[in-house]
């Protein structure tokens, strides 16, 4: 059954979009990290180290956001290490209160809004 937006049968592909980077795409994050983020868990935000910001959906702690580290990955068998996931606040509103800008990404957004506004950059 097709539901107009990529998806069938239960499985999304990510739809392209002009200009935005498939790292940033909810989908597409689930299928990278499908095998290394808990399924409870939804990769929310990238960090320059490539490790991703997560919330909660379902589990102790719902709505509770948390930082899976891709450093602390093992190969193998082995068990998770216990930092491969750190929880970093309750939610997403306290979220939003810890980050900081990053100068280079906020030019960006002023020189793209510029554009679609019609305005010079």
């Amino acid at each position: 059954m097709a539901t107009g937006d990529g998806c069938q049968g239960g499985g999304c592909a990510p739809i392209p979009r002009p200009g935005v980077p498939s790292f940033i795409s909810l989908v597409a994050k689930r299928e990278v990290f499908a095998d290394r983020i808990p399924d409870h868990l939804l990769a929310i935000g990238y960090h320059g180290s490539g490790g991703q910001i997560c919330i909660e959906l379902t589990g102790e702690e719902p709505g509770s956001i948390w930082f899976y580290d891709p450093e602390f990955e093992l190969d193998g068998d082995e068990d998770p290490h216990p930092d491969l996931l750190t929880r970093m606040c309750d939610n997403f509103v306290e979220l939003l209160e810890i980050l900081e800008p990053i100068p280079e990404l906020e030019e960006a957004l002023r020189r793209t809004t510029a554009r679609e506004d019609g305005g010079s950059s």
